[in-house]
């Protein structure tokens, strides 16, 4: 005679995924490419970002269940990556019923084909969240990378404008341009 025999497994599993967009910063080269990496990277410290070699990345925003998107720029390139990733642990609990003449390792393999399943269908969606979350921030970001490149231009034009001779006047227009007065 055999009995129904209920096996009950907890797992933990690491999620890990990311989702990047990649871009450029478009700056002209007014100065040599040392000193326009040198002045990307000042104005990318005053943004908060943390420089790292000719690295400089940020956490622009942190999100629920270890969500997390960051900027990371290379300051000689000008080479822009954008990842939304989490990182986070999740706890599958299955249980598998069946009578007695089953053997331990028949039930032991089903279980591990749900929580397969179970698992593909979690990296699926944290996925597609990544992805969504990357969406929404991308809507905001193309004015934050004005922004910086604005300010790297602005910076670079005063020092070649002060190569050029001396500076009478720094003004910006209200459309955003910049008037710079100089005596040669």
């Amino acid at each position: 005679m055999s009995r129904i025999v209920e096996v009950k497994i907890s797992e933990s599993v690491s999620v890990k995924q990311d989702d990047c967009y990649k871009s450029k910063l478009n700056l002209s080269p007014i100065l040599n490419k040392t000193r326009m990496s040198e002045i990307t990277k000042e104005v990318l410290k005053s943004a908060n970002f943390v420089i790292n070699g000719k690295n400089a990345s940020c956490v622009l925003m942190r999100g629920d269940e270890e969500e997390v998107i960051t900027m990371d720029v290379d300051t000689e390139t000008g080479d822009i990556t954008i990842t939304a990733s989490v990182d986070s642990n999740v706890m599958i609990n299955r249980t598998v019923r069946g009578d007695s003449d089953d053997s331990l390792s028949t039930r032991r393999k089903l279980i591990d084909n749900v929580i397969k399943a179970e698992l593909s269908v979690i990296n699926y969606e944290t996925k597609i969240r990544l992805t969504r979350m990357l969406e929404r921030y991308m809507s905001s970001f193309d004015s934050q990378i004005n922004s910086l490149v604005d300010k790297i231009m602005k910076k670079s034009l005063v020092e070649k404008a002060r190569s050029m001779g001396e500076i009478m006047s720094v003004s910006e227009e209200e459309n955003g341009g910049m008037m710079i007065k100089l005596r040669v």
